[in-house]
C-alpha cells in the first residue's frame, strides 16, 4: 500500500511532456509509434495533426485512437507542410490550457523528394532515443536558461554578420518576420527540420500573444520547396528557434 502511495505521489509530481506531432504520410505511423513507445514512463499527453490530403486520412485518425491513450487528434489541409500542422496543434494546446513542462515537436519527415530523407529522419528522431531523453530532461532540470533541445548535427547558421543577410532563399521574408515580432536577438542558430524539446512556457507565452492560426494563415498551400524561392513555411523554421532566444533562453544540441 505503502509502495501504491508512493509511485502515485511521484507520478503526480513527475513533469509532464506534450507531444505535438504532425502526419502527412500514411505509410510513416509505424516508425513513429516505435520512437514514441520510448515516452511510455513518462507522464505523456499526445496531440497528433493528421493533413486532411492523406489518402488514408480517416484510418490515421482511427489508428492514433487505437494505439495512444486518449489522443487529442485534429485534421487540417495541407498548409505550410509541417509547420502548419505544428501551428494548428500550437493552437489547440493554447486552447486546451494543457501547461505542460515540456513540449516534443515532431512530423513523420518522410521527404520522398530527396534520397537522404531516411538519413535526415534518423537524425531527427534522434531526439527522442532513450539516453537523449534522460538527457535532455536532465539538461532542463540542470540549466534553467535552457530553452531548446535539438540533435546537435542538425543546428544550422546562415546569417552572414558583414552583409548582415541570410544565406539561404528566404532572407528578405526572414528580416521581416523578425521586424514584425520583435526578435532582436543576436543569436542566429535555428533547428533545421523542427524536430526539437522545449520549455513549454516559452510558447506558451508567445502564443498567447499572437495566434497561431493566424500565422498558419500566412503560409503557402501545398508541398512548397525553397530551392528557387523563399517561402514563409520555411521562415518560420527558423523563427521557432529564434522566439526562444528572444526570452532569454539558450538552445542545446545532444
Amino acid at each position: 500500500m505503502l509502495l501504491c502511495l508512493i509511485l502515485l505521489i511521484a507520478f503526480v509530481f513527475m513533469e509532464h511532456i506534450s507531444v505535438l506531432c504532425h502526419i502527412f504520410y500514411d505509410n510513416s505511423l509505424e516508425t513513429i509509434k516505435a520512437y514514441l513507445a520510448n515516452l511510455k514512463k513518462y507522464k505523456v499527453s499526445y496531440l497528433f495533426n493528421v493533413c486532411s490530403e492523406t489518402i488514408y486520412c480517416q484510418q490515421l485518425v482511427k489508428q492514433l485512437q487505437e494505439n495512444f491513450d486518449s489522443p487529442v487528434i485534429t485534421v487540417s489541409p495541407n498548409v505550410g507542410k509541417d509547420i502548419g500542422g505544428k501551428l494548428v496543434l500550437l493552437d489547440t494546446y493554447h486552447k486546451l490550457k494543457l501547461h505542460s513542462d515540456y513540449l516534443i515537436l515532431l512530423h513523420d519527415k518522410v521527404s520522398p523528394h530527396t534520397s537522404t530523407g531516411s538519413k535526415w529522419r534518423e537524425k531527427l528522431f534522434a531526439v527522442l532515443e532513450p539516453e537523449n531523453i534522460e538527457k535532455a530532461i536532465y539538461e532542463f532540470s540542470k540549466n534553467k536558461k535552457t530553452g531548446l533541445i535539438a540533435s546537435s548535427r542538425l543546428i544550422m547558421n546562415e546569417y552572414d554578420k558583414r552583409s548582415k543577410t541570410y544565406h539561404c532563399t528566404s532572407n528578405h521574408i526572414l528580416h521581416a518576420l523578425r521586424n514584425h515580432y520583435k526578435i532582436s536577438t543576436e543569436k542566429q542558430n535555428f533547428i533545421a527540420g523542427t524536430m526539437f524539446w522545449i520549455r513549454a512556457e516559452i510558447y506558451e507565452d508567445f502564443f498567447s500573444k499572437y495566434s497561431a492560426l493566424q500565422i498558419r494563415s500566412t503560409l503557402e498551400r501545398g508541398n512548397v520547396q525553397d530551392q528557387q524561392n523563399g517561402s514563409f513555411a520555411h521562415a518560420w523554421e527558423r523563427m521557432f528557434s529564434w522566439i526562444a532566444f528572444q526570452q532569454g533562453f539558450n538552445l542545446k544540441g545532444i
